[in-house]
């Protein structure tokens, strides 16, 4: 796992870090890519808008889950879960390398209304909640910096 590096508040997506390209499969792996901007801008890099499969689910899988059924395991490559501990909070989005986004409500303690940042992780490459899926390649990464939305 990555260390968690420290607490930011800003405008920008939830950046984990820089090895979550590599740990996808090689079905995903393609569709990220990092670009450097210019180095006075407050947001040092952004995705790549030209992969044209992006955003393109496996060939295998339904168009849509009707009727409560499952779809089929890891169809959605880019869908991720953050944790805190042993409990789900929230779903994210991997929207190119190194970033995923989510809700701002994700980190919301409910009983104080503070916002909390400490002890997440994100789970990648996972099909069930399940701490234990068996044969599956999961990851767990720690978020390095955490941007919210003002």
């Amino acid at each position: 796992m990555a260390n968690l590096t420290r607490d930011t508040t800003t405008s920008q997506p939830v950046n984990i870090g820089t090895t979550l390209a590599g740990n996808l499969s090689n079905n995903t792996s393609s569709l990220f890519q990092r670009i450097s901007t210019e180095e006075s801008s407050p947001c040092p890099y952004f995705c790549d808008s030209s992969a044209t499969s992006c955003g393109q689910p496996n060939s295998f899988s339904p168009r849509k889950i009707v009727g409560g059924e499952s779809s089929q395991p890891h169809a959605w490559p880019w869908q991720v879960s953050l944790w805190k501990v042993n409990r789900l909070l929230c779903s994210a989005t991997i929207i190119c390398k190194g970033w995923v986004i989510t809700s701002a409500h994700c980190f919301l303690d409910r009983s104080t209304f503070q916002m909390r940042y400490n002890g997440l992780h994100l789970r990648i490459g996972s099909h069930t909640r399940n701490i234990n899926e068996d044969g599956i390649s999961i990851r767990y990464l720690n978020s390095s910096q955490i941007y919210l939305h003002p």
